[in-house]
């Protein structure tokens, strides 16, 4: 008893995203000091190492990038060692929580997570814009609400969770959140089919099916947008977005333009502390302007390139601030994630928490910045990575 309450609030220090140093909040601290308590527990899950590991080269590429650079560039070192340290957070943070599975169940860590992340964004709620529930409360209320869902219900109860977020998010013009709660409650119906005795669920089946699930989704998303069904002003934001690019993916993330043409020029990366210079953001500016759009603006010439390179997905802040080992690290962290969420379809036990913090952390691979990122990251991982089978003693005679 006294070890489940100690991890659930380890689990709320570890959503609390108050920043004490650098880019590090309290539970991140914490984590990178407990690495002698978590490390023999990260070997008890596949792909944790693997994890970890990539993380640390990632640090040392991205440094060994800033000191290439320095010929053409100017380089921050405060900008480096704060990029340097997130990545490691993230690694340790992913051990602590793999950690807090052998001693806890999932639903109470994630209730855990969420009631920490629910708190900081209680106290920076001045900074959520004008739209509050898109860019502060939907993830920690899912995270609440999904994880009460999963310990007093089965499946359908977590489906009408799932419902209930995405009604909330159309109503608060959230289009990415309404998709993903949709289809996190679509999976969770899924798993209430019956398996006839004697088959069993193919994990490579249900992952294609996955696939395909989350492309209609997607078209259904969309067409219902342009109906008007999320409201007649997103459904104008999201016509200029496609008549801008054909595309309302493309239209509404100028940022993935932007990094084609930056990795196009330099694929080996930029590095972790490397500030652009004028080729950089005229490279960025023509990759933005060949799909409609205009760059010429504040966004661009000061929330992406201002202080640094912020391209607004995992794979682009991570390929371009630590290079070739960053994207190993992005395409691991997909192969994780989707071979996690595919087996436990298969398995007919994967939780609405699991479903939704999987499928948000792979959309933000390509439409989400890796800080903003981060903490749904470190979940996804830790909840989706399997446990190793037990090794068993040779019985021979």
């Amino acid at each position: 008893m006294v070890r489940t309450v100690l991890a659930f609030g380890v689990a709320v220090l570890l959503g609390t995203r108050i920043q004490v140093v650098q880019t590090l909040h309290p539970g991140a601290l914490l984590a990178m000091a407990a690495v002698p308590f978590w490390w023999s527990a990260s070997r008890r899950f596949r792909g944790a190492r693997a994890i970890i590991a990539l993380s640390v080269v990632m640090a040392g590429s991205g440094y060994w990038l800033t000191e290439f650079a320095r010929a053409t560039h100017s380089v921050s070192t405060v900008l480096q060692t704060q990029q340097t340290l997130l990545v490691l957070s993230i690694a340790a943070m992913i051990g602590m929580f793999l950690w807090l599975r052998t001693s806890a169940p999932e639903w109470l860590l994630t209730l855990g997570f969420g009631v920490g992340m629910l708190g900081t964004t209680v106290l920076l709620s001045d900074g959520l814009g004008d739209n509050p529930w898109k860019f502060g409360y939907a993830v920690p209320t899912a995270l609440i609400a999904l994880s009460i869902a999963h310990r007093i219900g089965g499946f359908a109860l977590q489906a009408v969770a799932a419902l209930l977020l995405a009604g909330v998010s159309a109503v608060q013009d959230s289009r990415s959140a309404f998709g993903l709660f949709v289809l996190t409650a679509m999976l969770l119906l899924f798993q209430l089919k019956p398996v006839k005795p004697g088959r069993r669920k193919s994990a490579l089946r249900t992952a294609v099916g996955l696939a395909l699930t989350a492309v209609v989704i997607f078209q259904l998303g969309q067409a219902a947008v342009l109906e008007g069904a999320l409201g007649e002003a997103t459904r104008e934001r999201s016509e200029r977005q496609v008549e801008q690019s054909g595309s309302l993916l493309l239209g509404s993330r100028p940022e993935a333009a932007a990094t084609v043409a930056l990795l196009v020029a330099r694929p080996f990366g930029y590095g972790s502390g490397t500030l652009p210079n004028l080729d950089d953001l005229r490279v960025a500016k023509t990759g933005q302007s060949e799909i409609g759009y205009n760059p010429d603006n504040g966004y661009v010439d000061h929330y992406m390139f201002g202080l640094g390179y912020e391209v607004h997905s995992i794979l682009g802040d991570y390929w371009i601030r630590f290079g070739l080992p960053g994207l190993a690290f992005v395409l691991l962290l997909v192969t994780l994630l989707v071979r996690g969420i595919a087996q436990r379809l298969a398995e007919s036990n994967a939780s609405g928490v699991a479903l939704f913090v999987g499928a948000q952390t792979l959309w933000s691979v390509l439409f989400s910045p890796i800080f903003a990122s981060a903490p749904l990251l470190v979940v996804a991982v830790a909840t989706l990575l399997a446990p190793r089978a037990p090794r068993t003693l040779d019985q021979g005679p």
